[in-house]
Parts: structure tokens; C-alpha cells; sequence
């Protein structure tokens, strides 16, 4: 018998006067199992390289995952087997360079390629081996059903994402519908009994088609990145527009103020954008305040690398003028805070928005090499700073309308829309100029053959049928260099981009736009 709570000894009996310890004879060293036997054990695909990442060794599983059945992968380079990034490559050549000092690491997004020429994303694990086989053990795991589940709930995400975006656009676009139909309706009823509020109730409509406008501003930076038409201005100039819009619809409970010391500080930006953003932040703010309060814009200059923890970079040299916008309303919750420039996210009731304002913002200032942050906390209101770098440009002057004049000449004018003609024209002829049409830019180029020596200025659609703005505007140019051109497109005009090194229309106005913009921009073009 054997007592096997004594380590290393047996006992051994003589007859029968008793029994004494004996040492056990020793065991005999385990045989090392083959390379091969080893790795057919591991769960998964296992491959061995040498120092110089060349397969010495491969299981069962990885054969067949790689599809070389008859042994085809020893010998071979390890980089020949799977399409790396070339980070991730580096990271493999280096760690081979390295050895054991490396220690293990992680290759995710990687594409394996099987013998046939087939690849599969997989994810690499390597672990160095120590002792005289020095080398190094790769797992391989097949990551396809992963990259097939996550692949699949992105789409259910962006089904999701749209579903949000369609319900709040939808709501948006039918209020504005909704206001531009009753204020004309309201106005044709009462153009005879009573003008001047007749005359009210268009001004509503038009107001109603600026905020519609507006909207559909706000959508174009997340639909693809806008190039937008920046240049320098004063930020006091883009407060005091958005100060006024928002004068129109903020309820009179909700109390506006504005400070202004950036002492003259000019930026690099798009009036129309920052406008707007300033507009959807107050317009915010004034949803935060239901029982009314303090909607605050302030300025206020950031001296280069000021170490200001507003700024974008802590060791920015670059000088900014930051905009806040501070308001006295209910706060945002800490938990949302993390998530308020996300497109689509937003703590308002179902069709309440479609929570594209802040995602909107972000992008905005990141076009304008900016930035935004927010303070806030419940019951303490929320401030919005916005930076914008520094511009030593001039700024350009802004030409007054000044009293409306009466104009002369022959305009040409080309769209392919007969509904976005018609109130041009009329528009045009009564500054007193005469018009010309055309559905098309061949059409407008036989209506400007036909009056060549009347035709004083044209105004051009950027996008028609059969021949575009820009491909009219090259040629009404190359027969008469003079001739000023308007063009007009629902693009920005970095994005309505003609043949490079081409002409350049005289003036570029982005839809929608009002009818007296066009008439001013034409007087100045012909001045």
C-alpha cells in the first residue's frame, strides 16, 4: 500500500515485522510533444514564427481557416498572410525586430488571405516565446460574424438616425408651411377691407420663409461639409443680426442683452453660418426658458497661447475672439451633457426637433477652425462659448440698400423652373428693367444671340438640364467679356464649382434669397 500524502516515498513491507519508508525511484522527464501535437490542442488557429516572422509551425485550425491543408504555410512570411494597416504592420515588423522585449500585443482590423485568394477580417493575438525556440505565437481569430453583427447595427442605427431626422424635419418644414400658408391666406382676405394688416400678414409669410430658409441651412453642413463663404468680419456685426432675427420669434418674457470687448478684432467667417448658429443657440435658450429670463451674447478676445482652457488647444498661438452665449434657463442635465453634439440627439418631446442644432454648431466651428464648448448644470442655465480665430484681413464694407432706384437695360435671365422665374421678373421689371427669359442655358444662349446688343446683364441658375450655369456663364463671357453674370444655386459657391482656371460669375447670390437682395445686387453691378 502507499500513502499518498507522503511526497516522494512508499512503503515498503518486510514479512510481517513491520513497514519502513522508502524513497520513490525517480520519473522519468516528459517527453516535449511535437510542435504540432501542441497547437492541434488550442482552441483556435495558432501559428509560430521564427525572429524573422517566417511560419515554423501551424495547427489544424489554422490550415484549414487559411486554407492550406498540405502544409503550404510553413515557410512562408507571416506579412504574406494577412493585409495589415500600415500602422499595424510596423507594429509586427518591429515587435519581430524586438523579440521577447516586445511582449505580447494586438492587431485588430486585420484581413487574413486564404490559399485560394479569398481574404477575411480577423484580429491577431501575439505572444512572444521564451527558451531556444525563441519566436513568436500568433492566434488568429475569425472576426466575420462580428464584423457582420456590427455592420448590422450600424444600418439599424442609421435607420434610426433618419427615422429621427425625417419626424423632426417633417414637423419643422410643416410649421413653416403651415405659417407662410395661413399669413397669405389671412392677407388675401383682408387686401380689401383692411390693407395694412393684409400687408402684415405677408411680412409674416416672409418671416416664415427666412426661418424655413434657415432650416434648410442648418441641414446642409451633416448632408456633406460645406466650404462655406468665409471672410472677414466683425463678430459684433454677426450678434447684432442674429440679435434681431431672434427678436421676431424669442417670446417678449425672454429679455435679450449684448456686451461687446473684443475691441475691434476681426474673424475669419461665414456671415450667413455663424448667423445661424447664433440664432438656433438663442433659439435654444429661449426653449430652456418657458417662464421667461436673460438670453446674454458677449464678446471678449483670446490672446495667443493665453492658456485659456476655452480655447481649442491649451498652447494655441493663434488669437481667437470667443462668443457667448449665456442664458438664465433651466440647465442641461449632467448626464446629458457628453452626448449634445451628437446629430440626432436631443431631450425634447417626440417631433419637437430633430436634434440638429448643436450637432449642427460642431460642425460648423470645426469648418471654421474653431471651437465650441458648453457650461451648464440644472437650475444654473448653460453657456455656449464659441472660438473663432483671428483674422488681420480688412473687413469688407457692407454697401447700404439706400432708397430703391430705378434701373435701365435689358436683363437676361435664365432658369428652368418658370416658378423661380416669374417673381424674378417681375421683381426686375419693376426696378424698371426689361426681361428677357429662357428655360434653359441653349435657350439662353439663342435669347442672347437674338438681343446681344440689348442685353445689359444676365442672371444664371447654376443647375439646369442638358448644359449648366457655369458651362453658360463661360460662354456668354466668351462672346462678350463685359458682360456682368449673376450666378444663382441653392450651393454653396465654393461647391458650385466651374472648370478651374475658368471665368467667374460677377456676383453669386445662394438660394433662397430676397427678391431686393437681387435688385440691389443688379443696381451695384451696373453702377
Amino acid at each position: 500500500m502507499s500513502d499518498p500524502s507522503i511526497a516522494g516515498y512508499q512503503y515498503a513491507e518486510l514479512g510481517r515485522t513491520g513497514a519502513f519508508l522508502a524513497p520513490l525511484p525517480p520519473t522519468p522527464p516528459a517527453t516535449p510533444a511535437a510542435p504540432d501535437r501542441l497547437f492541434d490542442l488550442l482552441p483556435e488557429p495558432a501559428l509560430v514564427l521564427d525572429a524573422d516572422g517566417r511560419v515554423t509551425a501551424a495547427n489544424d485550425l489554422a490550415r484549414q481557416l487559411l486554407g492550406a491543408p498540405d502544409r503550404s504555410l510553413l515557410g512562408g512570411e507571416a506579412t504574406r498572410l494577412f493585409r495589415l494597416a500600415p500602422g499595424a504592420r510596423e507594429t509586427l515588423l518591429d515587435a519581430l525586430r524586438q523579440g521577447a522585449a516586445a511582449g505580447a500585443f494586438r492587431l485588430a482590423g486585420a484581413w487574413g488571405r486564404r490559399h485560394d485568394g479569398v481574404e477575411f477580417p480577423c484580429e491577431l493575438r501575439a505572444t512572444p516565446l521564451p527558451g531556444a525556440r525563441a519566436g513568436w505565437l500568433i492566434l488568429v481569430r475569425d472576426t466575420h460574424d462580428e464584423e457582420l453583427r456590427a455592420a448590422q447595427q450600424r444600418d439599424r442605427a442609421k435607420a434610426a438616425a433618419l427615422a429621427t431626422l425625417a419626424q423632426g424635419v417633417v414637423n419643422d418644414f410643416n410649421n413653416a408651411i403651415a405659417a407662410v400658408a395661413g399669413a397669405v391666406e389671412n392677407a388675401r382676405g383682408r387686401l380689401r377691407d383692411d390693407p395694412q394688416q393684409a400687408e402684415a400678414g405677408l411680412a409674416e409669410a416672409i418671416q416664415a420663409v427666412r426661418e424655413t430658409a434657415r432650416l434648410v441651412r442648418r441641414l446642409r453642413p451633416l448632408a456633406a461639409p460645406d466650404p462655406s463663404d468665409r471672410r472677414s468680419i466683425d463678430p459684433r456685426t454677426l450678434v447684432e443680426e442674429a440679435v434681431r432675427a431672434l427678436g421676431r420669434t424669442l417670446p417678449a418674457s425672454v429679455r435679450t442683452e449684448t456686451q461687446f470687448e473684443h475691441d475691434g478684432w476681426q474673424v475669419l467667417a461665414d456671415p450667413t453660418q455663424l448667423a445661424d448658429l447664433l440664432v438656433a443657440l438663442g433659439q435654444n435658450a429661449g426653449d430652456a426658458m418657458p417662464g421667461g429670463g436673460v438670453l446674454a451674447f458677449s464678446t471678449t478676445r483670446i490672446a495667443a497661447g493665453s492658456g485659456d482652457g476655452r480655447a481649442p488647444t491649451g498652447h494655441d498661438p493663434i488669437e481667437y475672439v470667443r462668443i457667448d452665449v449665456r442664458d438664465t434657463g433651466r440647465g442641461i442635465a449632467p448626464e446629458h451633457l457628453p452626448r449634445i453634439f451628437d446629430p440626432f440627439f436631443t431631450t425634447k418631446q417626440a417631433g419637437a426637433g430633430a436634434g440638429l442644432g448643436l450637432a449642427t454648431a460642431y460642425a460648423v466651428m470645426r469648418q471654421h477652425e474653431g471651437g465650441i464648448t458648453v457650461e451648464s448644470a440644472p437650475g444654473a442655465g448653460t453657456i455656449f462659448r464659441l472660438m473663432l480665430p483671428r483674422t488681420l484681413q480688412p473687413a469688407l464694407s457692407v454697401v447700404p440698400g439706400g432708397p430703391a432706384t430705378r434701373g435701365s437695360g435689358t436683363v437676361l435671365l435664365v432658369d428652368d423652373d418658370a416658378r423661380v422665374r416669374r417673381p424674378l421678373r417681375q421683381a426686375l421689371e419693376h426696378q424698371g428693367y426689361e426681361v428677357v427669359e429662357a428655360g434653359d442655358g441653349d435657350e439662353g444662349l439663342d435669347v442672347h444671340h437674338q438681343h446681344r446688343d440689348r442685353i445689359v446683364l444676365a442672371v444664371v441658375d447654376h443647375r439646369m438640364p442638358r448644359m449648366s450655369g457655369w458651362e453658360v456663364l463661360k460662354e456668354l463671357k466668351r462672346r462678350r467679356p463685359d458682360l456682368p453674370v449673376v450666378l444663382v444655386s441653392g450651393y454653396a459657391v465654393a461647391e458650385a464649382t466651374g472648370a478651374i482656371g475658368g471665368p467667374r460669375p460677377d456676383a453669386f447670390l445662394r438660394k433662397p434669397f430676397e427678391l431686393k437682395d437681387l435688385a440691389r445686387t443688379v443696381r451695384q453691378l451696373l453702377a
